[in-house]
């Protein structure tokens, strides 16, 4: 203790004035003098004593328990939705199924009606001829020549005397030579002839003749072209200014042999 007095009393500062400042906390008066803050400090620094050198650390102590966990917070709000991503690439092709078993057998259909029979192999043709002479009542009605008579055929046939009938289908060439005869007067006397399919007229299929009077004699005698359907028909019309203007028929004659003079012929070939 009288070391640390003496030590005090060294600084300058008086044991009245430590005390002073000890109770008041005031170091901003000087009552000692100018050198009175460093007085302080030097009495401090005696009090104080050097500093001692640090002790070794202690060991650690052991880890105090967790605290409870604090309570969740509220969620937040949700984000914008983000823009769509760009397509991804097509998958590559599976592979194909098995096939299918067959389906049963549908019934069978009934059988169609026969169609109509056709004529035997080669062209179609008709040979006719008349074994009478042919006169008409009228000159204002139009007639049919007659070749009632087929010499030979196939494929084509005569009906009602004067229908010359295709069986099949096609071009046919119809040709007929006739036998025109007046049986009187002076005066001139004509004949037309033309044809018919099917009982219609055909355009521009008509000739006019002329017939010799007074018991004179005429050939007249050409050919038409034209297709046909299986069915069809053809005539030979014809009309008279003059009833006695006909087609004559002559029979067999003698010395020399000759053989009958037909009133009309007709015949029809496939082309």
């Amino acid at each position: 203790m009288a070391l640390l007095t003496d030590q005090i009393q060294a600084t300058g500062v008086s044991l009245t004035d430590l005390i002073h400042i000890v109770i008041t906390g005031n170091t901003s008066q000087n009552p000692a003098g100018s050198s009175f803050k460093a007085s302080i400090q030097q009495v401090a620094q005696v009090i104080s004593g050097t500093t001692g050198t640090s002790g070794t650390s202690g060991s650690r102590g052991s880890s105090g328990s967790s605290g409870s966990s604090g309570a969740n917070g509220s969620s937040g709000s949700s984000g914008s939705s983000g823009a769509n991503g760009s397509s991804g690439s097509s998958g590559s092709s599976g592979i194909s199924g098995s096939s299918g078993s067959s389906g049963s057998s549908g019934s069978n259909g009934t059988s169609g009606t026969s169609g109509t029979s056709g004529s035997s192999g080669g062209s179609a043709w008709g040979a006719f001829v008349s074994t009478v002479s042919q006169y008409v009542v009228s000159t204002t009605t139009a007639y049919s020549m007659s070749a009632a008579t087929q010499t030979s055929g196939n494929g084509v046939t005569v009906s009602a005397d004067t229908r010359f009938v295709v069986a099949s289908a096609g071009t046919y060439n119809l040709q007929f030579s006739c036998q025109i005869e007046s049986t009187g007067g002076g005066s001139t006397q004509t004949m037309d002839i033309w044809l018919a399919i099917n009982g219609n007229n055909v355009a521009n299929s008509n000739t006019q003749v002329v017939g010799n009077s007074n018991n004179g004699r005429n050939v007249a005698a050409w050919n038409f072209v034209e297709p046909l359907n299986a069915g069809d028909y053809m005539e030979l019309k014809y009309r008279v200014s003059d009833v006695r203007l006909g087609f004559a028929y002559d029979g067999p004659q003698i010395t020399p042999t000759r053989p009958a003079i037909p009133s009309v012929i007709v015949t029809v070939t496939q082309v």
